[in-house]
């Protein structure tokens, strides 16, 4: 069973401000529409990740499926802003947002008998609407999506170790239950 990072949404603070048409100009990005939304969205294609750059100053990342590639990717950006004039604060300080990973069971799970061994006051499962069951995981704090493929999706954690405990926790109980199909 292996367990992967597909995404890590991170958030700093690089600026007081930023003027973003001119910004939009001086990046190249040809898309930018303030009066359909208020950000300015930016892509870098090595390392292949998105940013969201706000007016305050702040600004979003998605994509990345490590903490290297964050560092990396928020450096590129910073260096992107710095050529084109950008005025940048000093200290950048990091923070993760969401950590989503994904595993494979390898079998399929009978979902249905999972709603009653893993409590039914912490589950959401109505197949009619949505084909997984939504698990909201009290310690560590995290969402976790099963599906009847034996797919895992574990979102809501901020840590790498807290996401890990997560799907270790979810997968000891499923395996307890003794309801793999």
């Amino acid at each position: 069973m292996e367990t992967t990072i597909e995404n890590i949404v991170a958030s700093c603070t690089i600026a007081k401000e930023f003027d973003l048409s001119p910004l939009a100009e001086k990046l190249g990005v040809t898309d930018f529409d303030p009066t359909a939304f208020p950000g300015l969205i930016y892509n870098l294609d090595e390392p292949k990740v998105g940013f969201l750059i706000l007016r305050s100053g702040k600004v979003v990342t998605t994509g990345c499926k490590n903490l290297k590639e964050l560092r990396a990717a928020m450096g590129a950006l910073v260096q992107k802003l710095t050529a084109a004039g950008a005025p940048l604060t000093g200290n950048i300080e990091i923070h993760i947002q969401d950590i989503v990973s994904v595993t494979d069971v390898g079998k399929e799970l009978r979902l249905s008998k999972l709603v009653g061994s893993l409590g039914i006051e912490r589950i959401e499962y109505v197949p009619e609407e949505f084909p997984g069951l939504i698990y909201r995981m009290e310690e560590p704090k995290a969402t976790i999506l099963l599906f009847k493929s034996g797919k895992i999706v574990c979102t809501g954690t901020t840590k790498m170790d807290e996401n890990k405990r997560a799907i270790e926790k979810i997968t000891e109980e499923i395996r307890k239950t003794g309801i793999l199909a």
